[in-house]
């Protein structure tokens, strides 16, 4: 082979052989070549030139690439740990409202067992209800107190108001469980108003349902999220406190530890107040509290029997149905 046929063998192989991929014998030839010919070596030293540039540039750019993924890699970790942190977060804060809500739900409960087990069981009960309200922009002041005796299914309802700084009956009522006649004594108007009417008012222990009505004001689902609960001595009796403050008004309910009863719900706001405190005793009413009979002695002989005849409106019937 003569030495421009070499030359050219040479310059196609110098690739391969800078990549090391030729056999030992086509080395050994390229290298005595080139160690005896000075363009074939300037060919060479350029090409090598090259194929080191072209690797540096593609080391340079692999390490640009994993640079960038560990970049990638990095964020992508602290997302993960951020949504990690907010997925637990949400479920510590569901865990503690689960345990909130378990916890007024006991409070709750040991009112609404109690009257529940009332409304089944008892006939014989005397509820006194007092009502204080304050006007604070005027600060006018007005108590009214009703108070229930109920026995064996009748039931005598006095309401009295705050005049002149003394409490004055002004109103009583007379009703049975399922029955259809009701007696109202008004004594402002010296009147006494006898009614028949066509719907049962009352049934076996409607009356109590107040309590339950005032105790499930806290159960208003997602509104029961603010509800905070503390513990708080009110007239002797160490009370449960469930409190509640939404869009400038309040509410608090009392509800004793021991007994269950629910003995005082405060509520208002920046221009109002009002204060209802219960009492509910057993087995104290006597026949004498709820004798209708009352109204046919000496002391009601001045006043206008008004006799009635009440037919309800159809529209309402389902509320005492």
């Amino acid at each position: 082979m003569n030495k421009n046929d070499e030359c050219e063998v040479v310059k196609d192989l110098s690739s391969l052989h800078i990549e090391n991929m030729l056999s030992e014998s086509s080395k050994k030839f390229i290298e005595g070549h080139l160690k005896g010919c000075n363009k074939c070596q300037e060919y060479y030293k350029a090409l090598n030139s090259t194929f080191l540039n072209d690797y540096k540039k593609e080391k340079n750019n692999d390490e640009i690439e994993i640079n960038h993924l560990k970049k990638v890699n990095k964020k992508m970790t602290i997302l993960k740990w951020i949504l990690f942190g907010i997925i637990v977060t949400i479920l510590i804060l569901m865990f503690y409202f689960f345990l909130k809500n378990v916890y007024i739900d006991s409070i709750n409960s040991l009112n609404i067992v109690k009257i529940k087990n009332m409304q089944q069981n008892s006939n014989n009960y005397k509820l006194v209800h007092t009502t204080t309200q304050i006007n604070k922009e005027t600060n006018e002041k007005s108590i009214i107190e009703v108070v229930h005796y109920y026995k064996d299914g009748k039931h005598k309802e006095v309401s009295s108001h705050l005049v002149d700084g003394k409490m004055t009956e002004e109103t009583i009522m007379f009703i049975d469980d399922y029955g259809y006649e009701r007696a109202s004594v008004f004594h402002s108007l010296k009147q006494i108003d006898k009614q028949t009417q066509d719907f049962i008012q009352e049934q076996k222990g409607d009356t109590l349902n107040l309590f339950i009505s005032l105790v499930m004001l806290n159960d208003a689902g997602v509104h029961r999220l603010g509800l905070k609960t503390r513990t708080e001595m009110f007239n002797n009796r160490e009370c449960y406190v469930v409190s509640d403050v939404y869009s400038g008004s309040f509410r608090e309910n009392y509800i004793d530890k021991e007994t269950g009863d629910l003995v005082r719900v405060v509520s208002g706001s920046e221009n109002f107040y009002n204060e209802e405190l219960f009492t509910l005793t057993e087995n104290v009413v006597t026949d004498e509290d709820v004798d209708i009979s009352i109204l046919e002695s000496d002391k009601y002989k001045d006043y206008k029997i008004n006799n009635i005849d009440y037919k309800i409106d159809e529209k309402i019937r389902f509320f005492y149905e």
